[in-house]
């Protein structure tokens, strides 16, 4: 059964472009660690004197760290452009869009022996958001919490109207408590961020125990003449 909704305390809000540079920060320090085992690794004097045995593991090493600082470079690539554009909102039922984003993720759940559960009203409010981008932060955050929990645990998604201020969509797992991120999934994180941010919604995480809150704007009433 999913849990009753508890209320996660929010950070106080920072400037976008405030927010920007700090995680562009944090992706450009995270590239310090490949991009130094490459150059101790290919600026080797030794190479020339190197096993056929020695020169493949150094292969195999360096495939990792190139797909390390591709991914890391995709991910701050991502970040930018989405904090560059700004999309088109429209009055949105958010409650399909919820249920599309478990069903399409839920076989990777069940895949590694973990469950997602669904707590959805009956009926919502229309919120202002953009369907395409809204869902692509859904799925984000769904595989973010996919990747910081294990088997046999369950996930939850639930939402809730809130009156005269918007629906509150939660992510969590309440068994899993992660002691830190990598920063690739801190960059995932703020880019799901700023998905939400762009169509004036935010976002919250916690991670004891693993959590996230969105926050949707209710759509204007639409007055009738």
């Amino acid at each position: 059964m999913v849990s009753e909704p508890r209320l996660l305390t929010k950070p106080p809000q920072r400037p976008a472009l405030e927010i920007l540079c700090a995680t562009v920060l944090d992706g450009l320090h995270a590239t310090a660690q490949p991009l130094t085992i490459l150059r101790a690794g290919l600026g080797d004097a030794n190479l020339e004197l190197m096993s056929s045995v020695e020169l493949r593991e150094l292969i195999t090493t360096s495939a990792i760290e190139v797909e390390r600082l591709c991914a890391l470079f995709h991910r701050l690539q991502d970040l930018v452009f989405t904090e560059s554009a700004k999309p088109e909102l429209l009055m949105t039922p958010i409650l399909p869009l919820l249920a599309k984003a478990a069903d399409r993720d839920i076989q990777l759940f069940q895949a590694e022996g973990m469950y997602l559960e669904t707590a959805l009203p009956g009926a919502c409010p229309p919120v202002l958001i953009n369907s395409a981008r809204t869902l692509q932060a859904l799925s984000q955050i769904l595989l973010i919490v996919h990747s910081l929990s294990h088997s046999g645990d369950t996930i939850e998604l639930s939402a809730h109207h809130l009156p005269s201020q918007g629906v509150r969509v939660e992510i969590r797992n309440p068994d899993a408590q992660p002691a830190r991120t990598r920063a690739e999934t801190r960059l995932s994180m703020a880019l799901a961020a700023a998905i939400m941010r762009s169509q004036r919604a935010t976002v919250a995480w916690n991670l004891h125990p693993l959590a996230a809150i969105i926050e949707f704007e209710e759509a204007p009433a639409i007055e009738q003449g």
